[in-house]
């Protein structure tokens, strides 16, 4: 029978690992602006499929505006259902900590090290959603016709994110019958599902675009996130609304020409953005689970490390994001004002 400092050990360093582990995915969560609209009830399988996830999109059912004759039964339907398949990888990050670091800061270097490796796990999972859904949507370019594509070069540097193109991406997702996220008709039990009562559009902006659409003279019904948080529950990263979309600031919002492939393209506009205007159910998500941390303190490298002079925190987890339905979002593509500062 293991005596009581024994067991006082063994349950302090259990502790520890879960106040590190939880510290991680606490930083990590509030990174994560984009997956929180994804459609989650899909975890990640084991065995010979560990890399492919299945989501299912549902379709909307058909128009029964008809009225039915006396004493005839309901004719019912199939709902209509596609599975969509996707691949899921592992993301991990690691830091290390020499002895003289660890022996001769006055600070918990252990926990600084989670809380970094937290924010850089959040960031990174989060692109992963990002550059799968912000240009998986109904395209459009900021001032040009709908039908128009168009290069990135035809965008002015007045295309800038404002009211009317506003109007026009939930336009567009309206003609698309999409439905608006959190809208009781879908998903409103479904785990993970991102709660929005009043079932509006929602709107993943960077900060630029975000001080474009305030200082737009037209943008008098704007209302910021403050003063309607004790009536809704706000997503992670959310600002305002305005005109049936609620915005949910990112630093990690896509940016056009952060690939160089584009830079040839982007002439008159200078930085290309892309701003998110989403329905329900538009892409999946994993869940952020399997989400491992790791703790190699010092003299755990063997003959790696001879002397004992390397300790190292680390984190692994496995992750996927798919588009369901392109028809349910719009990215816009648009420049940005401080281009003209």
């Amino acid at each position: 029978m293991a005596d009581i400092k024994t067991t006082r050990a063994i349950l302090t360093e259990s502790y520890k690992a879960n106040f590190y582990e939880n510290l991680l995915l606490y930083t990590a969560e509030r990174q994560l602006v984009h997956q929180q609209l994804g459609q989650r009830n899909r975890t990640v399988p084991a065995g010979e499929n560990a890399y492919s996830v299945v989501w299912t999109r549902y379709d909307n059912l058909s128009d029964r505006s008809s009225p039915e004759a006396e004493g005839t039964a309901t004719t019912a339907e199939g709902m209509s259902a596609t599975q969509v398949t996707g691949t899921v990888a592992q993301y991990a990050g690691a830091v290390k900590l020499t002895d003289v670091l660890l022996r001769g800061s006055k600070d918990d270097l252990k926990k600084v090290a989670y809380q970094r490796l937290g924010y850089q796990a959040g960031l990174a999972i989060d692109k992963v959603v990002r550059d799968v859904a912000a240009i998986g949507g109904t395209r459009r370019m900021a001032t040009l016709s709908d039908s128009a594509v168009g290069f990135y070069s035809t965008i002015p540097q007045t295309g800038v994110l404002s009211v009317s193109e506003l109007r026009k991406a939930t336009r567009t997702l309206m003609r698309n019958n999409a439905l608006p996220v959190g809208s009781k008709l879908i998903a409103g039990g479904r785990e993970g599902q991102a709660i929005n009562p009043e079932g509006l559009w929602v709107a993943v902006i960077s900060p630029d675009s975000v001080y474009d659409l305030q200082s737009d003279t037209t943008t008098g019904a704007w209302v910021e996130a403050n003063k309607y948080a004790g009536a809704d529950k706000l997503f992670t990263a959310e600002v305002g609304k305005l005109y049936g979309v609620r915005f949910l600031q990112s630093r990690n919002a896509y940016v056009k020409n952060e690939n160089s492939t584009y830079q040839s393209a982007i002439v008159a506009s200078g930085e290309i953005q892309v701003s998110l205007i989403t329905g329900a159910d538009y892409f999946g998500v994993t869940k952020f689970q399997n989400l491992e941390t790791f703790w190699k303190p010092l003299g755990s490298a063997g003959s790696a490390d001879p002397t004992n002079k390397l300790a190292s925190a680390a984190w692994k987890t496995t992750f996927g994001a798919r588009v369901l339905n392109s028809n349910y979002a719009v990215s816009l593509y648009h420049s940005v004002g401080r281009n003209a500062e």
